[in-house]
């Protein structure tokens, strides 16, 4: 190999070899420190809608103790009662009553579906927002059970009448003696719980917190399903090791078999999985941007030095070439070719030390030439005497 192409790619190796380590270094770093903000977030994000969670589950508790401690429901309920147990004809019309001057304006502060009044005796409901419910015994329901002890919530269950998911709070109507006159109940508006899972600021483009039940349906809407709501199962890793009684990070494909990073956390009280996952292109766009950064950045030195090194080799070659050429042509025997340049670095002197040889050997030469025509004179002279 030449010495240009040498020095070009010693220039090359010298300039981008330390730029891809340190290149490499920095990708691998911010790769790690994007990973772990990034799972540090899913997790912080799991334990923020966990308390929501619990938080709208308390505070739907209160709405509906305060409705159960009207004055209504602890005076005049227990004539209620004894008015539907009679059989008298006003009966109809107090249910109405209840409905529209308690249940409906309650219904429209939102949280709640339905509410409705179960007899503590058997769990008959006596009152309901859905007229379709009055007269169906719950007497076997846990919610029903529970709630006449204290104010209950029961899990989230499908309701087979309803061909939907439900979840009822329950809580004891007692008179003003503590007597236990009937067991108020509301059924939430599981949309809301839906939203608390997907509601918050600066979300990112593929963030998604969902909820999943022990038999791996969901619970809530995902942010990419509509309809999902214990009509759809899914299988994941993070689902699978949710409900293995664990909680962590993974890598994996989630629902819809796209890559994501993911967090999970099982809910023992709740019976339920919290999932909250981003998609890895999503997570890793800084980094792929970093590293045709990098590329970009690496590929204009390699340019630039190959460039600097062509020139720089080119200056030190092309004297050198001059130099071979001249000692070609005085090899030739022109002792009068001048090889010298006005240079003043290391190939100069040489250039002008081999002028200065040659005109030495041209000297010599000449005075050999003179001694070897006298000598032939000489030869000549003494080979013609007699």
């Amino acid at each position: 190999m030449k010495l240009a192409p040498k020095l070009t790619l010693l220039f090359l190796l010298i300039a981008v070899v330390p730029l891809v380590i340190v290149g490499a270094a920095t990708y691998e770093n911010s790769r790690r420190a994007i990973v772990h903000q990034t799972m540090n977030h899913l997790l912080a994000t799991n334990a923020l809608k966990e308390a929501e969670l619990n938080r709208w589950i308390e505070d739907s508790k209160k709405d509906l103790r305060r409705l159960a401690n009207r004055p209504f429901f602890k005076d005049n309920f227990a004539a209620v009662l004894q008015e539907h147990a009679s059989g008298g004809r006003d009966h109809e019309i107090i249910q109405q009553q209840i409905v529209a001057e308690h249940f409906l304006p309650f219904l429209d502060s939102g949280g709640f579906m339905e509410i409705f009044i179960l007899r503590p005796k058997d769990g008959l409901i006596l009152v309901s927002t859905d007229p379709a419910q009055e007269g169906k015994f719950k007497e076997n329901r846990t919610y029903f059970l529970e709630g006449k002890k204290d104010t209950f919530a029961q899990n989230i269950i499908y309701s087979q009448s309803l061909e939907q998911p439900v979840m009822i709070l329950a809580t004891p109507i007692r008179d003003r003696q503590g007597k236990l006159v009937a067991v108020l109940a509301g059924r939430l508006d599981l949309a809301e719980l839906s939203k608390i899972m997907l509601q918050g600021e600066g979300l990112a483009k593929t963030e998604d917190t969902y909820l999943v039940n022990q038999f791996n349906f969901f619970v809530t809407e995902p942010r990419f399903g509509k309809g999902f709501a214990l009509k759809k199962a899914v299988h994941t890793e993070g689902v699978d090791a949710s409900l293995r009684k664990k909680k962590g990070v993974g890598f994996y494909a989630d629902y819809r078999g796209v890559p994501v990073i993911g967090a999970y956390k099982w809910l023992p009280e709740r019976e339920l999985c919290i999932i909250t996952e981003i998609d890895q292109s999503e997570a890793f766009a800084p980094i792929v941007r970093m590293e045709w950064l990098v590329l970009g950045i690496a590929l204009a030195m390699a340019i630039a030095t190959a460039m600097a090194a062509f020139f720089f080799a080119r200056g030190i070659t092309q004297p050198v070439q001059h130099l071979v050429k001249g000692t070609e042509i005085i090899g030739g025997g022109d002792l009068d070719y001048q090889v010298g340049t006005a240079a003043k670095d290391e190939i100069g002197e040489l250039s002008r030390a081999l002028d200065r040889m040659t005109t030495d050997l041209k000297t010599t030469t000449v005075s050999r030439d003179e001694l070897v025509r006298e000598k032939n004179f000489s030869d000549s002279v003494i080979n013609s005497l007699p």
